[in-house]
């Protein structure tokens, strides 16, 4: 009886054995391609510039009475009172005009009649109100009375605000 036994024997197989085989790659290269490029060009227009037109604004200037011929008299100096104690903050001056001024300078120092000004003022009335004054601080004012023939100032006064 034919008995089987197995047997070594070597089969060829095939076996693929990759191989450097050059191959056509399409790499992109950056070329300049000239193109036509719409560039605008400006149209003038019509643009509207303002122009600035003065605008006339109406200021206080009093008539003189037919009897003034000459600068105005001296004003008389009402309040506050010579070497008075008023309350600090915001003082009002008051003096009485004459009837031939057109306007008035209140001048208003700290200390003494040479030193900085407060106030400079031209008004057309006869009573002022100054800015917040410190306290404990002693203050000097006159006022000037004007026309076009010329002017006449008070004599300084002063007064201290309280503390």
């Amino acid at each position: 009886t034919p008995s089987h036994t197995p047997t070594n024997t070597l089969t060829p197989t095939r076996t693929f054995t990759p191989s450097a085989t050059p191959t056509n790659t399409n790499t992109p290269t950056n070329t300049h391609t000239p193109t036509s490029t719409n560039t605008p060009t400006p149209t003038p227009t019509s643009t509207d510039t303002p122009t600035l037109t003065p605008t006339l604004t109406a200021t206080h200037t009093p008539t003189l009475p037919a009897g003034c011929k000459d600068k105005p008299e001296m004003a008389e100096l009402l309040a506050p009172k010579p070497n008075a104690k008023v309350a600090k903050g915001r003082v009002w001056l008051v003096w009485n005009g004459d009837e031939c001024a057109r306007q008035y300078r209140v001048v208003l120092r700290r200390g003494s009649k040479t030193a900085a000004r407060v106030h400079n003022t031209v008004i057309y009335t006869t009573r002022f109100r100054t800015r917040i004054l410190a306290a404990g601080k002693t203050f000097v004012w006159r006022v000037r009375s004007c026309n076009e023939f010329g002017c006449a100032n008070t004599p300084w006064r002063s007064f201290s605000t309280l503390e």
